[in-house]
């Protein structure tokens, strides 16, 4: 240290050799820095895969007595490179709702929108077909093909009876999927029903919370109004799949081929986000908004789903920040860690959240058009949600006088036929005090939707 010390050494850019080397010998010294310090320089080493870019509300927090929001989109999206797979093999389970309700053009719709994916997989995917009612049977197993013509006979013949028990379905294309797990494949399993399950929901549960240990996604559509969405909504969310709302029968097709076609186009099976908030700083919501719109809950580390090839990934979050300490002039908001789980093992890459603190009087930017659009999204979707609390706590009024302004609004953005809706529900709240079921999901996955545009 003395050779190079600037009361010795006189040559040009000594004092900053002998701090850079100083500062060395403090890390190397330290067992903890240095661990640290080496665990860094791998990750700044490792070829990024992925662009992860957040947006703001705003570019700087107020320094203010009350609390403050602040909205961060992050859009992650794929890098491309030359090696990059254009599809990734299925391993596909298709759970089909075979209950009385399904009779008549529900069923018949479901049969030929199912034989036309037989038809448009690639001969490498694996497909499992299961029905179930109060029993499940499996209908086409990868173990033991019949041939398309056949398998199209026994679809065609499928009749409707029993009750609805979705953990039978769910229990058997588990088991069915681990038989023919792959590590390299896209394994996930698309349940489609119009009905209540009535006792095992606490059994479907658990079942999905093991799937997403072992990165098996589950999507759910529901058909009509008589299924229960929160419900199919937490087995989504747990899996990282997507739980959607299929109002009439002959859009079955379209949302079932759209689903596998996004998971042929797979670059990371599973996306996990974990957010470190800092003291005094609150999560106080998380959606996905692309590819597919989900809510998640406030307690992470929540499951992304699958990201693809050459598309985003985009996440809005909503933080309540607490008073800044006048010594604090560059807050942290939160540590966000996402991991990507790749053919060739986990990706991790993490960002931090942060925002210099200003005073009142110094002139803040008006937030970016893509967060002045989310959040007038978000808070039409929050207005049904706030809606459906206030009937469920019997303040009937209140219920409708939300979704009356929810109305004013959709008219106001010219989306005319959910502030239809909504004012229809309102009325219907004023006159028999309760919302239709219809109606109810109606507003919530089409106002859902709206945060996607």
């Amino acid at each position: 240290m003395l050779k190079v010390h600037p009361d010795v050494n006189s040559k040009e850019g000594a004092t900053e050799l002998f701090l850079d080397i100083q500062k060395a010998y403090t890390i190397l010294s330290d067992p903890t820095a240095k661990t640290a310090y080496d665990a860094k320089k791998h990750t700044e080493n490792k070829p990024s895969l992925v662009n992860i870019q957040p947006l703001y509300s705003c570019d700087a927090l107020r320094r203010i007595e009350e609390p403050q929001l602040i909205y961060i989109l992050i859009d992650t999206k794929t890098i491309k490179t030359h090696s990059q797979k254009t599809r990734l093999p299925l391993n596909l389970v298709l759970l089909l709702d075979l209950s009385n309700s399904m009779k008549g053009k529900r069923l018949n719709t479901l049969k030929e929108a199912t034989i036309d994916i037989i038809k448009e997989l690639d001969p490498e995917d694996f497909l499992t077909i299961i029905t179930f009612n109060d029993r499940a049977q499996v209908i086409l197993s990868p173990r033991h093909q019949e041939g398309k013509k056949h398998t199209e006979s026994k679809i065609r013949r499928l009749i409707a009876s029993g009750g609805t028990e979705i953990y039978r379905g769910l229990e058997a294309g588990f088991k069915q999927i681990n038989q023919d797990y792959d590590t390299g494949w896209t394994n996930h399993i698309i349940l489609i029903t119009d009905g209540h399950t009535y006792g095992d929901e606490e059994v479907c549960i658990e079942l999905a919370q093991k799937a997403a240990r072992r990165d098996v996604g589950i999507s759910c559509f529901g058909i009509g109004s008589e299924w229960n969405d929160n419900f199919l909504d937490e087995i989504a969310f747990l899996t990282g799949g997507s739980s959607l709302y299929i109002q009439k029968p002959k859009q079955i097709k379209q949302f079932l081929g759209k689903k596998i076609y996004q998971l042929s186009k797979v670059f990371a099976k599973n996306i996990l986000l974990d957010i470190q908030t800092a003291p005094k700083v609150t999560l106080n919501s998380a959606f996905r908004l692309l590819p597919e719109v989900c809510s998640f809950p406030n307690t992470p580390p929540f499951s992304l789903g699958t990201l693809r090839y050459n598309t985003t990934q985009r996440i809005l979050l909503e933080f309540l920040v607490e008073p800044v300490p006048s010594v604090i002039n560059e807050a942290i908001l939160a540590n966000v860690e996402f991991t990507f789980k790749l053919l060739m093992g986990e990706h991790q890459t993490s960002i931090t959240l942060q925002r210099s603190v200003v005073s009142q009087d110094i002139c803040i930017e008006p937030p970016p058009s893509e967060i002045l659009q989310a959040m007038s999204q978000l808070t039409l979707y929050r207005m049904q949600e706030k809606a459906q609390l206030k009937l469920a706590q019997g303040n009937h009024q209140g219920a409708s006088q939300i979704l009356n302004n929810l109305s004013s609004h959709l008219l106001a953005k010219e989306e005319d036929s959910l502030g239809k809706i909504a004012l229809k529900e309102s009325s219907n709240i004023e006159a028999h005090h309760e919302i239709s079921p219809i109606g109810q999901k109606m507003l919530k996955y089409g106002t859902r939707k709206l945060l996607s545009h």
